[in-house]
């Protein structure tokens, strides 16, 4: 099934996916942005832990309430909240990769 905004080649059998967009920046500006965060250790705040917490809470119960399973959210969720217990409720959401670094042996 093609995504609604691809365009598809029906003679060729192929389809090309435009650039996806992450708020105004297209992906790849986006991950860029990110694995720069990752590579100097900086992660501004600009969506915290707590508020991941809080949104994985909202998608949890209300998938729950109309009956529809979410594997992983429950996983994403515990995560989180083993982040925020380790000090990291006020960072940004992706400081959850330096929660997850302290846990391994260097």
């Amino acid at each position: 099934m093609l995504r609604p905004d691809c365009t598809a080649y029906p003679h060729s059998g192929k389809s090309e996916l435009p650039p996806l967009k992450v708020g105004s920046l297209q992906q790849h500006i986006a991950v860029s942005v990110v694995r720069e965060a990752v590579v100097a250790d900086d992660f501004p705040a600009a969506f915290t832990v707590t508020q991941m917490i809080k949104d994985f809470k909202l998608i949890s119960e209300t998938a729950r309430d109309h009956g529809v399973p979410l594997l992983t959210a429950g996983l994403i969720l515990e995560l989180y909240r083993a982040a925020a217990n380790a000090g990291l409720r006020d960072e940004d959401f992706f400081a959850l990769v330096k929660w997850h670094a302290g846990l391994s042996p260097t």
